[in-house]
């Protein structure tokens, strides 16, 4: 393997564990935020999306990072 690509996959690795903690933090605190945005008409949706849209991010765009 090539000096620049050294370290690569570990990095991939950690990385991709961070969306499983952003949503095991974020998710005890979705009543609370659907509360504050009560007043908004699909504040019950946009809530559930705070979860999703990251992920359907990565799905979107994680085939650009693939190497040669």
């Amino acid at each position: 393997m090539s000096q620049p690509l050294k370290g690569v996959k570990e990095t991939l690795l950690l990385t991709s564990t961070l969306t499983v903690m952003a949503g095991a933090t974020i998710a005890p605190s979705l009543p609370q935020i659907a509360e504050v945005f009560q007043d908004l008409p699909s504040a019950g949706m946009l809530t559930k999306m705070v979860l999703t849209i990251p992920a359907l991010v990565i799905a979107l765009t994680g085939h650009l990072s693939e190497g040669p």
